[in-house]
């Protein structure tokens, strides 16, 4: 059977009864098309090698066969085929053929015969395209109608089907596209017609070329595979919530679907728009992404089809959780065989964004169900994902008093158990006495008022805000890149509620104390304390030849980036990012390890969201070049006290980390930079910093490192929301920050 008759049968048979049939077909009518454009012969498959721009010159839906699952090419009777390297191209005159797909360039004005090139089967593909969709959509009588509409005066006295008139589309085309856009198809239908139109321009030139009319039926098909496997999920979870009484856990379940979300956010399938030349190669492996998409499919229609015969009372529902676990299984290797098709910046891109989705949640119990179910799968990114619920949970259930039988007296620490106090460089150290032994440890000081720059925050918020940070530096298993000492306490010193001092005591880790050589000074030794990086920067015995090498550096910034960008991710402000805030560890022979950095400085720091109530940091005039402008100036604004204008943003952070990120490519303080300014917010430091600091850093780390820290000083990010909306600003710091210097190799 051949097209023309397919489409005036009232109903599709065999496999067309499913739409994605159709994708699939006018996928390998694409995939033939640009073979004929493109005709070649290796010598190792065919023993010559051949090559051939060819063109079919014929396309109609009587030379397309249809058997029962696909379309076919046939009757090559006006087919070309030229050398591709002759000077004359590829345009030959027309041969006059019939139907409604001929294209405009065919016939000239006076009805004579043109030269033609390979555009004119992209021109009857697209057309073949829209009659298509008009088939899968309305039917054979809607198709009939639509012939019908566009069989209208040509040129007088003629009348026929052709798609244009004169020099553009008709306009009886162009309205039956319309309809069918408005038509409720999903969106691999609505980027199929986009793909037709594409091929519908009445210059040749501005054609798809035949390549370019595969990727996009590649992705039209992806698109449409997709959403065909989605359906399927959804399907089979809205049955497992049926049975939600006697049913399996859906943990796994849902954490694939979302997983398989991200995996399409990336590859941009639901966009609106086809994807650039290119895309589809770069991004994946259209042809075994297919394959997965579409087993995956019958893989899921099965274990559905399987729970639902299990579901009788007969059966032992051990049975049915055995038939389910093995289908878990099954669904993440097949997502994780579609992730590891991706380039992996693409998948680094997918996996942050399925972390952050799911973290979006509040509800305590399901981030525990994460938390859990997560630690039993060896795959990695679930592990990690378990990591972040335990923080994330652990801090909604403090914030909100949900487990008010938590011992918070843990958290509070005896002072006579602190001892060895001494201060080197910029900060406070320590022995405190535990059941096992002394363990070294940093004292970092916090001063607490209730009423503060014109903020009025409650004693409870003060404490929940204590503990908070506590119980988030305490979590036995945090996120590797949140790169934080662990904390044990705090010791109260506030002389009453809400006033006074509070000392919070973190753990320095074990193994850079044996990493040290030198002798210990009262169960402390001084000289293996870690220094801040400001120290170090600073050191009156600095010179060119002290620069660490450039791998050392590149590897500190990268340390960096990831850790802010984590702790963003678990909706957790740092406020009061510089250079005294990160330490650095004396490796086995004495010197700063910069491959091991811990972010500290978090005394100002809060949870994320606007029932936080935001505390400026009292100003330290060393470290104010850090503060983003537009914060600073809130913050000694007497108009701007009380009237929540002075919020911290996560955007004042990236503008602060901006600054550690250049003093670490120039291997030189913000201070000694600025020294000749008042600020780092005076013009003459900001034509300094254009004009002499940036070049510099371009040149010793390369443009992509310099265009990140442009990215974070100029706070060029989407406007900012909490929860659920943060996903925009986060992705585009991530794409712009952290993804280019994360992926800065030096050999």
């Amino acid at each position: 059977m051949d097209l023309h008759e397919f489409f005036k049968r009232p109903e599709p048979f065999d496999s067309f009864s499913k739409e994605v049939t159709f994708y699939t077909s006018l996928q390998g009518l694409a995939s033939a098309l640009d073979r004929i454009h493109t005709f070649k012969l290796d010598r190792t498959d065919h023993l010559a090698d051949f090559s051939r721009s060819g063109s079919h010159r014929d396309i109609r839906p009587q030379n397309v066969l249809v058997n029962s699952n696909t379309f076919l090419f046939t009757d090559f009777g006006l087919s070309d085929f030229k050398d591709p390297f002759d000077d004359r191209g590829s345009q030959t005159l027309w041969k006059a053929g019939r139907g409604d797909y001929i294209a405009p360039e065919c016939y000239g004005e006076q009805f004579q015969r043109q030269k033609v090139g390979r555009a004119v089967d992209i021109w009857a593909f697209g057309c073949m395209i829209i009659d298509t969709a008009t088939y899968m959509k309305l039917g054979a009588d809607g198709l009939e109608r639509f012939k019908r509409q566009r069989n209208v005066l040509w040129r007088p006295p003629i009348e026929n089907g052709y798609f244009f008139r004169d020099s553009s589309l008709k306009k009886e085309v162009l309205q039956h596209v319309t309809n069918l856009q408005a038509q409720k198809g999903g969106s691999a239908y609505h980027k199929l017609l986009k793909a037709a139109m594409s091929m519908l321009l009445m210059e040749p030139s501005e054609r798809l070329a035949s390549r370019q009319a595969l990727e996009a039926l590649e992705f039209v098909c992806t698109v449409a595979l997709f959403d065909d496997l989605k359906s399927a999920l959804v399907s089979y979870n809205d049955f497992l919530t049926s049975q939600a009484e006697n049913g399996p856990s859906q943990a796994t379940l849902w954490f694939e679907m979302e997983r398989l979300n991200s995996w399409a956010t990336i590859l941009e399938l639901y966009g609106e728009a086809l994807p650039p030349a290119g895309f589809m190669a770069a991004a994946m492996n259209s042809k075994l992404s297919q394959t997965l998409l579409s087993d995956l499919k019958g893989v899921v229609d099965r274990q559905h089809q399987q729970m639902i015969r299990d579901a009788n009372p007969s059966v032992e529902v051990e049975k049915s959780w055995i038939f389910h676990s093995q289908f878990q299984k099954e669904l993440t290797d097949c997502v994780q065989s579609l992730f590891d098709l991706l380039p992996l910046k693409l998948q680094k891109r997918a996996d942050f964004l399925w972390t952050h989705r799911l973290l979006e949640t509040s509800e305590v119990d399901e981030l525990n169900t994460y938390a859990v179910d997560s630690r039993k799968s060896q795959n990695e990114p679930y592990q990690q994902l378990g990591d972040r619920a335990t923080v994330k949970k652990n801090l909604i259930t403090l914030a909100e008093n949900l487990e008010p039988h938590l011992d918070l007296n843990n958290f509070y620490l005896d002072p006579i158990k602190l001892t060895d106090i001494h201060t080197s460089g910029t900060h406070d150290f320590g022995n405190y006495a535990r059941e096992a032994g002394k363990v070294r440890v940093l004292i970092e000081p916090a001063f607490l008022a209730t009423e503060r720059a014109g903020f009025d925050i409650s004693v409870e918020e003060m404490t929940i805000r204590k503990l908070a940070l506590a119980r988030l530096f305490s979590t036995p298993k945090k996120p590797v890149d949140f790169r934080v000492l662990d904390c044990i306490g705090f010791i109260d010193r506030a002389v009453q509620p809400g006033i006074g001092r509070v000392d919070y005591i973190f753990k320095l880790p074990e193994e850079l104390r044996e990493a040290s050589q030198h002798q210990d000074f009262g169960g402390m030794a001084p000289k293996d304390d870690p220094q801040s990086l400001i120290q170090i920067l600073e050191s009156p015995a600095l010179g060119d030849s002290d620069v660490p090498p450039l791998e050392q550096r590149v590897n500190l910034a990268q340390a960096l980036v990831g850790s802010i960008h984590s702790l963003h991710l678990n909706g957790w402000l740092h406020k009061s990012l510089n250079a005294y805030n990160i330490l650095l560890f004396p490796n086995s022979v004495g010197m700063a390890d910069l491959m091991q950095p811990r972010i500290i400085g978090f005394a100002e720091s809060r949870p994320d969201g606007e029932i936080w109530t935001s505390s400026g940091p009292e100003i330290n005039p060393s470290l104010s070049d850090y503060i983003h402008p537009e914060y600073r100036r809130g913050l000694l604004s007497e108009e701007s006290e009380g009237s929540g204008q002075v919020r911290f943003r996560r955007v004042y952070d990236y503008f602060s980390l901006g600054f550690l990120l250049l003093e670490v490519g120039l291997w030189r303080s913000l201070r000694s930079m600025a020294s000749k300014h008042r600020s780092t917010g005076t013009e003459s430091f900001k034509e300094a910093l254009k004009s002499k600091y940036m070049p510099l850093l371009r040149s010793l780390m390369g443009s992509a490192y310099a265009k990140a820290v442009n990215k974070c000083l100029q706070s060029d990010f989407e406007a900012e929301t909490t929860g659920s909306g943060a996903e925009g600003q986060l992705n585009e710091f991530y794409i712009n920050v952290v993804e280019p210097i994360v992926d800065i190799r030096v050999a």
